[in-house]
């Protein structure tokens, strides 16, 4: 039988602190790995300590462009996990803030897999072209496989904007 892939988005609470329960750790060790920029102490506190948690729960339940988490699924079972936003009332940008597939289940093509459903779930929803920031050199590797390009002009901080079209 052959498995069957899925996206889904959270959409309770008690669902969205399972996400945040896959997240926090990631995110720690995003943290940990990046070369890019990398972490500060503030950076810890910011998103380990309560303050982003604080951020990411207002933005998932406001009314225009929600922050949306979702589960990667084989099978019924969680693998992994991404967020976004998508931009619908401006410019349809969809800005992927998390992506992670289980370490247990990477290199065997499901990055690509669920990319694919994320891409056709997100344009259904208004999105026209992707944005995101890589943190290390495995992680651009992963986009830039993916078609995406590195933007001329850094965010804010400095940090390189990858796009590409939905």
């Amino acid at each position: 039988m052959h498995p069957t892939y899925s996206v889904i988005p959270v959409r309770t609470p008690q669902e969205f602190q399972q996400f945040w329960s896959l997240c926090k750790p990631h995110l720690q060790a995003v943290l940990n790995a990046s070369t890019f920029s990398p972490a500060t102490a503030e950076d810890y506190d910011y998103f380990l300590n309560g303050e982003y948690l604080a951020a990411i729960k207002s933005l998932f339940t406001r009314e225009n462009d929600p922050f949306v988490p979702a589960f990667f699924c084989c099978n019924g079972k969680i693998i992994g996990f991404v967020s976004y936003v998508i931009y619908a009332s401006e410019n349809g940008q969809c800005f992927i803030l998390e992506y992670n597939i289980d370490d247990a289940h990477r290199n065997q093509g499901l990055g690509k897999r669920f990319f694919a459903l994320l891409r056709k779930h997100v344009k259904q929803n208004g999105a026209k072209y992707f944005k995101l920031n890589c943190s290390n050199v495995d992680n651009e590797r992963f986009w830039l496989n993916l078609g995406f390009v590195k933007a001329e002009c850094p965010d804010e901080d400095g940090n390189p904007i990858y796009t590409r079209a939905v």
